[in-house]
């Protein structure tokens, strides 16, 4: 990936497990939908990902997660 350039993920994302993995793997951007479209509350569900994400990387100096 040329420097400069963010990488998306753009589909399969389902977890926060999901959102570490592509982490390490250099991404930084992630198109999620169907995960919540799934869902009564997709709000909730996107705030509970988010948190879910936060807590498991909060010790990575890189990474900065925001909706």
């Amino acid at each position: 990936m040329p420097k400069g350039v963010t990488a998306v993920s753009e589909s399969g994302i389902k977890s926060a497990a999901d959102i570490e993995r592509f982490i390490g793997l250099g991404y930084h951007a992630f198109l999620i939908g169907e995960r919540f479209m799934a869902t009564d509350d997709p709000g909730a569900a996107l705030r509970d990902l988010l948190n879910m994400v936060v807590s498991t990387t909060k010790d990575t100096k890189d990474t900065k997660v925001r909706p």
